[in-house]
C-alpha cells in the first residue's frame, strides 16, 4: 500500500520570472559539477548507507501518476 502523499514543509511555489531566474542558476550549478576520482578512506556506517538507498528509493515521480500523463503544472 503507497501512503498518502504529505506536503513538504517550508515549500514555496515559484511562478514566472524567479522560476525561470532560478532554474537557470541550478542549471548553472549542474554544468559545474566534476567527478570524484579519489575517496575518503574513513569507513561510513552501514545504517547511513541504508537512509540515503531508501531516500532515493522515495522519490516522487511525475509519470507515476496516470492523470497527469501529458500534463504540466504552471508552477512547480
Amino acid at each position: 500500500m503507497t501512503p498518502a502523499m504529505q506536503p513538504l514543509a517550508g515549500w514555496v511555489p515559484r511562478c514566472g520570472d524567479e522560476l525561470v531566474a532560478r532554474t537557470r542558476d541550478f542549471h548553472a550549478q549542474v554544468a559545474r559539477r566534476r567527478s570524484v576520482r579519489e575517496f575518503d578512506r574513513r569507513p561510513v556506517p552501514r545504517e547511513v548507507i541504508e537512509h540515503v538507498l531508501r531516500a532515493a528509493g522515495t522519490r516522487y515521480r511525475h509519470c507515476d501518476v496516470p492523470e497527469s500523463v501529458g500534463t504540466a503544472s504552471a508552477c512547480w
